[in-house]
């Protein structure tokens, strides 16, 4: 089964649940099994957050943790159709190898922080799609025309 690969860049952790949590809503809606792996935690952001949205479902969303993961090199994403990785780029990079194999896992959305990373440009070369609080846009890979990359970053 070939993974869907996901990326979204956030500028605080409020961005990044305005962009997360429409879609997570939808998998879980659509029962799908949800991970949640991140380098810091952020129950108190997704609790806060609820409270003033009341078109989620809020306590499923919260029972998927929202903590710390304490050990990288334990990450489970046994019996998760959707993993969710929240951090900075080495730590996204380093998940994403420890759970490549897992052929039950459909899609990845690696989140990052973009004042923690180098170059959207080559993050965004890697994945299928970009999440962003519109919903997802196609990436061109074909293209490596520099207009483009300066309009990608300037969309995030």
């Amino acid at each position: 089964m070939n993974k869907k690969k996901f990326c979204s860049f956030y500028i605080s952790e409020y961005h990044l649940l305005t962009i997360l949590l429409p879609y997570i809503n939808e998998q879980i809606l659509n029962s799908q099994n949800v991970k949640i792996i991140l380098e810091d935690d952020m129950i108190e952001y997704v609790k806060k957050y609820l409270r003033k949205n009341d078109k989620y479902n809020v306590n499923k969303i919260i029972k998927l943790g929202w903590k710390k993961t304490k050990n990288e090199n334990l990450v489970n994403a046994e019996k998760a159709d959707v993993v969710v990785i929240i951090g900075k780029e080495c730590f996204v990079q380093k998940i994403n190898e420890r759970i490549y194999k897992n052929e039950q896992i459909k899609e990845v959305i690696n989140c990052y922080n973009v004042e923690t990373i180098n170059s959207i440009a080559k993050i965004v070369e890697k994945h299928d799609l970009v999440l962003r609080t519109t919903g997802f846009s196609e990436i061109d890979k074909s293209s490596h025309n520099e207009q483009k990359r300066k309009t990608i970053q300037t969309q995030i």
